[in-house]
């Protein structure tokens, strides 16, 4: 499938992981202090120069998971979150959500770093607990410490080439 998809004129832009955590309902959750709450407009210009100039934006390639389509990011992509209450705040970092069923949460965004990323992902599955649902989606860009965070997490990642055209 890939040479077919190289002879067509495609080239692998980047390489994510992904997983997906169930979310069980009547699990203990973790004592945290604070956990994932919307984040402020006025959060958006930190939040986007941290990510930009951090390897999960190099090695993702400055790309927006979008279910199975990928995207460049932008600042008005954090600034849309923020205004329908997607743009979420831990003190392990940002990330952006969507919630495209009533027993899904999409982590679209994160920005984060190695030490915080572990905190980080039990952040999104303590609010995909909290807001009830049986499944939480992650693709973040193919790191070791972002498949070691995942595994640890309890999650089971599997590589996702993601290829593009020039136009």
């Amino acid at each position: 499938a890939r040479s077919q998809v190289e002879t067509l004129g495609y080239r692998q832009k980047s390489s994510w992981m992904y997983t997906t955590f169930d979310i069980s309902p009547t699990s203990t959750p973790r004592h945290r202090q604070r956990g994932l709450e919307a984040a402020p407009k006025s959060d958006i210009d930190a939040a986007w120069i941290f990510w930009s100039t951090s390897e999960l934006a190099h090695n993702g390639r400055g790309l927006l998971a979008l279910g199975w389509q990928w995207r460049n990011a932008t600042a008005n992509d954090l600034a849309n979150a923020a205004d329908s209450g997607t743009f979420l705040q831990s003190p392990a970092g940002w990330a952006v959500i969507d919630v495209p069923a009533t027993h899904l949460i999409r982590a679209l965004w994160i920005a984060t770093t190695p030490e915080e990323g572990p905190q980080m992902l039990a952040d999104l599955i303590e609010h995909a607990r909290d807001r009830e649902v049986s499944e939480l989606s992650i693709k973040m860009p193919n790191l070791p410490w972002v498949t070691e965070a995942l595994t640890r997490a309890g999650g089971n990642p599997k590589e996702v080439l993601v290829y593009s055209l020039a136009v």
